[in-house]
């Protein structure tokens, strides 16, 4: 895709690959525009399987804190990308101010590895997916989870096998995955994470305390509630450790100067394509 963008063969790359895609081309001339929707970054454990490992809250703990968020957001984003400390980003509903996060502690990681059961390492295998981005990520979080004791294999897969797992058959023990964000994100909450999911993570398993709450979400009318559920789900989700949010990565395109548009300016769905144009060229 790059090298056809560079051969003039395209005008444009919408979200492009990785931000050291962007920033080679914008040094040779190219226009970068980010937007404000993105796609978060997270890691799931495998929480259906009643026999998997990933059921001891302590091991979900160990694998937050073991990563140094902050440090391979500026490595891999080059100042695009941001860290989530918690799973709604700080300009969404569900983002709360005083929610206490584990923050990088390696110390505690092996602390809560030996709490549970896994004195000297726990093998686990991460699932990503076959691109450049994906790679580059899979090899960061490998060296951090290598260091707290998890000695990690990397399965990469092709997209098909990746988003088979992800979406239908389940992955064995850990993904890396992006999941969505809006403006109302307790309408994304029901997407990803509810008991009644739009896109199903299909080894993301939801407890009879987070359901209770989901049936009660949908009957709140008013913006006021729903936006403290959002925040109470979020919550809970959280303090029970059901992900690991590691980073955000902004919608973001790539095209010659002479393209105009504001193709995410209202998130991935809705595009006005009458604001779309070209300068002769």
């Amino acid at each position: 895709a790059s090298l056809l963008l560079q051969s003039g063969n395209v005008d444009a790359w919408l979200q492009g690959s990785a931000a050291k895609d962007w920033k080679e081309l914008e040094a040779k001339g190219f226009k970068v525009q980010s937007f404000w929707p993105g796609l978060p970054q997270a890691l799931f454990p495998n929480t259906t399987n009643p026999n998997s490992k990933w059921q001891d809250k302590r091991l979900r703990e160990a694998l937050e804190y073991a990563i140094d968020k902050s440090t391979i957001a500026n490595a891999l984003g080059l100042g695009f990308y941001k860290p989530m400390p918690q799973i709604a980003p700080s300009t969404e509903w569900g983002y709360i101010p005083d929610l206490p996060v584990r923050s990088y502690n390696l110390t505690k990681a092996k602390q809560l590895l030996a709490e549970a059961g896994y004195p000297n390492g726990v093998k686990v295998k991460l699932l990503i997916q076959n691109t450049p981005a994906s790679i580059d990520a899979g090899q960061s979080l490998k060296q951090y989870l290598d260091q707290a004791g998890f000695k990690t294999e990397l399965d990469v897969a092709d997209a098909g096998r990746y988003f088979g797992s992800v979406f239908g058959t389940g992955w064995d023990d850990l993904v890396q995955m992006f999941y969505g964000m809006d403006v109302n994100y307790l309408a994304t909450y029901m997407s990803w994470f509810s008991s009644d999911p739009k896109s199903n993570l299909a080894s993301f398993g939801r407890t009879p305390e987070q359901i209770a709450m989901d049936k009660q979400a949908v009957l709140i009318p008013d913006v006021a509630g729903q936006k403290a559920m959002t925040e109470k789900l979020c919550r809970y989700l959280y303090e029970e450790a059901r992900l690991v949010p590691l980073w955000w990565v902004p919608a973001t395109t790539v095209q010659f100067p002479y393209v105009h548009h504001e193709i995410y300016r209202h998130g991935f769905i809705r595009w006005d394509t009458e604001n779309f144009w070209m300068d002769p060229h």
